[in-house]
């Protein structure tokens, strides 16, 4: 679908692409199996900023089974990428929340690449620092820190939850698309995935402005 909008050249290699730019981003990692913190030996932003940050997934991870939470299920991209905004955003939003009464959160400048990876690619790994704690701000808002330990036990189950807090706190669910026919006896699916209201919001927004269209998503 991505190729046929035109958002991803025909020969991308997706999978290569989205290792190496995960690689390329990540400058800290926490390991919750083996309860290790990796940091990057040089790295672009304030390693104080980024050592908190990963340190709050590792008291997530002490309460919380993060191997679990994030396990990807194969057809299921929407529902993991919902879970994934809300285990980033309650880290960026928990480092915000410390850390401005004492200093500025230092700005990241993104070292310039020869190479630059298709639009989509660059919204999709950097929606979860973005969504993800402005999500977690309605959840702290609406009900305080019990709120957002709620949401941990009940994760959102689709990135429209996440884009559209309000429907996560009234509990509305996604809609189940049947998929159509094959049109012939013996064919079957190759692939099959969710494509949530972020997938879908940032395709569109790229291929319409490739077209001059104006619009109106966020």
């Amino acid at each position: 679908m991505l190729r046929a909008l035109g958002v991803i050249p025909w020969n991308t290699d997706w999978k290569g692409l989205l290792i190496h730019e995960r690689t390329k981003v990540i400058e800290g990692v926490w390991i919750a199996r083996t309860n290790q913190l990796f940091l990057k030996d040089r790295i672009e932003r304030d390693r104080e900023s980024l050592t908190c940050h990963e340190l709050v997934h590792a008291l997530q991870d002490k309460h919380l089974d993060l191997d679990g939470l994030l396990a990807f299920v194969p057809g299921d991209s929407d529902r993991h990428a919902a879970r994934l905004h809300l285990v980033e955003g309650d880290a960026v939003e928990t480092v915000r929340r410390i850390w401005i009464p004492e200093r500025e959160m230092p700005d990241v400048v993104p070292t310039p690449e020869a190479f630059e990876p298709p639009p989509y690619l660059t919204r999709m790994l950097q929606s979860p620092y973005d969504a993800g704690p402005a999500f977690v701000r309605t959840l702290l808002d609406a009900g305080g820190n019990s709120a957002r330990n709620a949401a941990f036990k009940n994760p959102p189950v689709s990135t429209e939850q996440v884009l559209h807090p309000e429907k996560y706190l009234a509990g509305e669910k996604p809609l189940t698309v049947l998929l159509p026919l094959l049109p012939r006896a013996g064919a079957v699916w190759e692939h099959i995935d969710t494509f949530g209201q972020l997938a879908l919001r940032n395709a569109l927004k790229i291929w319409m402005r490739s077209r001059g269209v104006r619009s109106s998503f966020r």
